[in-house]
Order: C-alpha cells, then structure tokens, then sequence
C-alpha cells in the first residue's frame, strides 16, 4: 500500500465543503430580513388603515389627518432603517414598497 491511496481515500470520505460565507454578508443578510420585515408590517397598516376607513366616514376628516401623521412616521423610520442598514438593495426595496403603500392608500380614500 501507498501512501498515495490512503491519502485520497479520506479525501474521498471528506467531501471538500464550500467555505463558510464571510460574517459580513451573514449580518447584511439578516439586515436584509429585518428590513423586508419592517416593509411588510407597513403595508400591513396601510391595507388596515384602508379597511377601517370605509367603516367610519363620519371620522373621514378625523382619519386623513391621522393619516398624514403616519405617513410622516414612516417616513422617518424608513430614514433611519436606511441610515442603519445602508443596504442599496434593500434600502431601494423598502423605498419602493413605500411608494406602493402611499400611492395605495391615497388612491383609496
């Protein structure tokens, strides 16, 4: 017997694993998440806000000024999230999906 052979035998055994990714790409990954997360919920309040809208035109005034208050908030998280994350795609993504809340919400009402 070689040493040759043993030495390819527990290479065989061991198939080579692709290298762990960087730690980098892992955080910017679960930022990523977060921020999908955070852009979900938005559009989530937004459809809602629209579902009790209908309930209550009395309030119709009442709830378009509350409205402009939570457009204003979101806003300001977005900017923060954005300034935190500093991910271009998930800072345009989140960017985009907002617009897509406004423009849903202001078309509805």
């Amino acid at each position: 017997m070689r040493v040759n052979t043993s030495t390819t035998n527990s290479d065989t055994s061991q198939p080579a694993s692709p290298p762990p990714p960087p730690p980098l790409s892992t955080t910017n990954q679960m930022r990523g998440r977060r921020a999908l997360g955070i852009v979900i919920i938005i559009i989530a309040m937004c459809k809602d806000h629209h579902h009790h809208h209908h309930h209550q035109q009395q309030q119709q005034q009442q709830q378009q000024q509350q409205h402009k208050q939570y457009k204003q908030h979101w806003r300001h998280q977005l900017a923060l999230e954005c300034n935190k994350t500093q991910i271009a795609i998930s800072a345009a993504f989140k960017f985009a999906a907002t617009r897509k809340c406004y423009h849903y919400c202001s078309s509805t009402s």
